[in-house]
């Protein structure tokens, strides 16, 4: 098995992460611009809650989930990779991982659907626990 190939989905979950970022900068200056905000009124956090709507921050609040449990994800995958131990279940894994965190992605910074954005964020943390549990197992029985 190719080794590398686990580094598709690993850069498949930074540019996500780039995707969101250009997207909430996007909706958060144009709506500043449309609504001329003084951009200083907007220093802390609180103030930025009480100046944007909810919808406009979403994708901010989306950014910060990419580095929750994805950060797992990218120690998990450069584990695999280094100890050489990348295989089909993993890169099935791994991908799911990707197709549900974009899935999160697309929900929570358009329509945000709660209980959509939880099942695939369910359904990604259990592709990642899956990933993590094996790779642990894997690791304690190749030592023995």
């Amino acid at each position: 098995m190719n080794q590398e190939a686990i580094f598709i989905p690993f850069f498949g979950m930074m540019l996500l992460s780039i995707c969101v970022w250009f997207y909430m900068y996007y909706q958060r200056l144009s709506y500043i611009v449309r609504q001329r905000i003084d951009p200083q009124s907007l220093a802390t956090s609180s103030e930025i809650s009480g100046l944007i709507p909810a919808h406009i921050s979403t994708p901010s609040e989306n950014l910060v989930n990419l580095f929750e449990l994805p950060v797992l994800f990218y120690a998990a995958c450069l584990y695999l990779y280094t100890t050489h131990h990348v295989d089909t279940v993993y890169l099935v894994l791994a991908y799911c991982f990707l197709a549900f965190r974009v899935a999160h992605s697309v929900i929570h910074c358009t329509y945000n659907k709660v209980m959509h954005r939880f099942y695939v964020y369910l359904l990604s943390a259990m592709s990642l626990w899956v990933l993590i549990i094996r790779a642990i197992v894997d690791t304690l029985i190749t030592q023995r």
